[in-house]
């Protein structure tokens, strides 16, 4: 039978143990999500990555649904004040990602059109597969087989990243 120290300091380890877990599965969150805002902002020259934030929620949300949304739609699905909405799709506008349709914004089309051959989408897809992958190691539940089915996948991205490289040098 534990004694009551007994018990406590193995909730106490218990405890510890989760706590580092928690802290590396956020570490490993943070560093995808910042490499994600780093590539997105790479097409943005007009200001620094901290200045940006409004723009790249409503520029989200707008890419995420697909369809026209009015600024009143934007700010609710944000749970963000109208006029930051407006602030950052003000700014979208201007800068040609974001087109005004009446009440409505839009994605423009020639913004993705004329980044075609942009490798920033490599950059965030490999990210989220690191992510991914650390974080099933981290676990050690996922199945061996989810594992190196992550493995070869971020292996064959590295292999097109290299490829769509050699083609934009060489379209240069």
């Amino acid at each position: 039978m534990a004694t009551p120290n007994g018990e406590s300091i193995l909730r106490k380890n218990a405890y510890a143990a989760a706590l580092a877990k928690r802290q590396k599965q956020s570490a490993i969150a943070c560093r995808m999500m910042l490499t994600i805002l780093k590539a997105a902002h790479k097409n943005f020259h007009t200001k620094h990555l901290g200045a940006m934030f409004e723009e790249y929620l409503v520029g989200m949300t707008l890419s995420a649904e697909g369809a026209p949304m009015t600024i009143a739609e934007i700010a609710r699905a944000l749970n963000m004040p109208r006029s930051n909405a407006q602030r950052g799709a003000d700014s979208l506008i201007r800068f040609g990602m974001c087109l005004k349709t009446g009440r409505t914004l839009v994605i423009n089309p020639d913004y993705y059109a004329e980044r075609a051959d942009d490798d920033s989408i490599v950059a965030i897809q490999e990210a989220i597969f690191i992510a991914a992958r650390e974080l099933a190691k981290l676990d050690g539940s996922g199945p061996p087989g989810q594992r190196i089915a992550l493995d070869r996948a971020l292996a064959q991205l590295h292999s097109n990243v290299v490829a769509l490289r050699a083609l934009v040098k060489r379209a240069q």
